[in-house]
């Protein structure tokens, strides 16, 4: 387990503008992280738990369709964002005031909270009873910041549910980048965090009974330009240690290249993923009478 934090090297404000641009939020929702939503949500059908306030966090909030999975039936939705990429948002603007009013019952109108820049959000101790965080720990610099602040604003006996890409992603296609090109093609991706470490993160931040599940799943392209266009579409290159310059022709070329020697024996440009996902438990309360069944245990988790 890594312990020292910001350890992952990403550069926040560059990441900031890669996620507000308008070409990614016209998306919806991206097949990967749809996939991955997914992948999630399946598994809540073994666990027997009705939370009433739920606070999602996520890098593109209030753009996926709510599950209709019964795990959430009569729940009050909140949505967050992170990391802090919003300048124009009111708890940005106006943080006292909006402090202020999170201190009263939860505002009926929609909006999205954004946390300050020591990881924060402006809600209470104690505030929900679940808190999902889907695809937000692999833009995390520090994960176990941000698990912590789960852990504070979750009630006893809360649910923290969560998804993430693992480190085996994209692992050929970065393989056949590093056979293109004299320097490491891993400087062009994000390092990803590993199931075990997450369970780690969770432990350490007062969680109980982390249940952490992984699968291998392929999304499969007839050309490579397309595979291209959708990797981008997802996200950029936010480490600090990037290159600090634009990449020319010659630097597209390859990355055609090593997609194309990415393809399976039917030809089709094949792009593997590594999607972790599970949930743990903030501690209850003796007089707690919720009831779970963490039963998937058996049926889904796959160590790597």
């Amino acid at each position: 387990m890594t312990n020292s934090p910001n350890f992952r090297g990403i550069c926040e404000k560059s990441l900031g503008l890669q996620m507000t641009r308008k070409s990614r939020m016209t998306n919806l929702r991206h097949p990967y992280l749809a996939e991955l939503d997914s992948r999630f949500y399946g598994s809540l059908d073994f666990i027997n738990f009705r939370p009433k306030n739920i606070f999602s966090i996520d890098v593109f909030p209030c753009l996926k369709n709510k599950t209709n999975n019964s795990f959430f039936n009569k729940s009050n939705w909140f949505e967050g964002s992170f990391p802090y990429n919003d300048l124009k948002t009111p708890a940005k603007k106006n943080f006292f005031t909006n402090f202020v009013k999170n201190l009263f019952p939860f505002p009926k109108r929609k909006q999205v909270f954004y946390p300050t820049k020591s990881n924060q959000y402006i809600f209470a101790d104690n505030s929900f009873d679940c808190v999902e965080a889907l695809a937000v720990i692999p833009w995390a610099n520090d994960p176990f910041s941000l698990i912590n602040e789960i852990h504070r604003l979750l009630d006893s006996g809360g649910f923290f549910g969560f998804a993430s890409f693992g480190p085996e992603t994209l692992k050929t296609l970065i393989r056949s980048l590093d056979e293109e090109n004299k320097y490491p093609a891993s400087k062009s991706f994000i390092s990803l965090i590993d199931l075990h470490d997450i369970g780690d993160f969770c432990t350490s931040a007062g969680f109980v009974n982390p249940v952490v599940a992984s699968n291998q799943v392929c999304f499969k392209y007839k050309e490579a330009e397309t595979a291209l266009s959708e990797l981008r579409a997802l996200s950029g290159n936010p480490r600090s240690d990037r290159d600090n310059f634009l990449r020319g022709k010659k630097w597209y070329e390859n990355l055609i290249s090593a997609l194309n020697k990415c393809k399976d024996s039917d030809g089709f440009v094949s792009l593997e993923f590594e999607f972790i996902y599970g949930h743990a438990w903030k501690a209850e309360k003796k007089s707690s009478k919720i009831q779970r069944n963490s039963n998937f245990i058996e049926k889904q988790v796959k160590f790597f």
